[in-house]
């Protein structure tokens, strides 16, 4: 059986001649709901037919927005040549694409998690760069990574998201000497907490614990880690059978750290933690 993606025969039936085109009666085409036969393939579309319902319809190839096209045993010869044509057919962009495409699917991802083509290459080239020459994503590259995992809150992407960065961690901080990449380790508790991996957060961020000279990232960061830390361990104490006041003692040690290293800085983040956290500690008050 070889199956091939309707996306990847509508682009090469755009330039196939009439015999090519041929190659595709015998194959069975399958949506969500129904298989159909073709029984016709020219350049105005498929003509097809309903094994089940016996009913007939032809569509042009823009039609198939989801889907596959499936070879069986029978023509399985035909779907090598469609498959051999289809390669053969696509322009430089398009390898790229395909190439990229494969990248992000070998680690996990969805293609259909990312929005669009272009994110879907800015993780792949990401992913190359470290696994070929061991580098991590900085600067423009680092803000594009960020904002693809978290677009959405994709449950998905993000956790897929949360091992690819955990894996960059390690190989940035394996060459730190002992200190703490702070800055790219707010991404990844993020993650964690938004996944509803809250002991992998809490885990993640127990560094700010640590001296300042261990960390590196600036105030900004550690800062913001405290306030995602702040968070994950009230997420824990809304659900503990206790109450959770430990818990949300600490929460309330690690909010307050925030906000002395923001020297004060009233962001919504911090106001928004303070908020949700007053509201708790009224369940512990005696």
């Amino acid at each position: 059986m070889i199956d091939i993606d309707e996306s990847d025969i509508a682009r090469w039936a755009a330039k196939a001649n009439a015999d090519q085109l041929h190659l595709l009666v015998g194959a069975e085409y399958s949506d969500a709901n129904d298989i159909w036969l073709i029984e016709v393939a020219d350049e105005n579309g498929l003509e097809l037919f309903n094994v089940e319902t016996g009913r007939r319809m032809r569509r042009a190839f823009s039609f198939f927005a989801s889907g596959a096209f499936a070879f069986s045993f029978s023509n399985e010869a035909s779907g090598k040549v469609v498959k051999d044509l289809i390669h053969d057919s696509l322009s430089e962009f398009d390898r790229r694409i395909l190439n990229a495409r494969n990248v992000v699917s070998s680690h996990g991802f969805l293609v259909s998690d990312f929005d669009g083509d272009a994110d879907v290459m800015k993780v792949a080239t990401a992913i190359g760069q470290f696994e070929h020459e061991g580098k991590v994503p900085t600067g423009e590259n680092w803000g594009d990574i960020h904002e693809i995992l978290l677009r959405g809150e994709r449950q998905s992407l993000m956790r897929c998201g949360a091992k690819l960065v955990a894996v960059w961690i390690d190989g940035v901080e394996s060459r730190l000497d002992g200190c703490f990449d702070v800055f790219r380790r707010v991404l990844l508790a993020v993650l964690y907490r938004h996944t509803n991996q809250l002991a992998k957060a809490l885990e993640v961020s127990d560094v700010v614990k640590m001296p300042q000279v261990k960390l590196l990232g600036g105030q900004g960061s550690i800062a913001v880690l405290c306030t995602t830390r702040a968070a994950a361990l009230m997420d824990l104490a809304e659900r503990s059978s206790d109450g959770g006041c430990a818990l949300i003692q600490k929460a309330r040690r690690a909010a307050d750290r925030a906000y002395a290293i923001s020297g004060g800085d009233e962001s919504k983040e911090v106001m928004m933690v303070y908020s949700r956290l007053k509201a708790l500690e009224k369940r512990c008050a005696p």
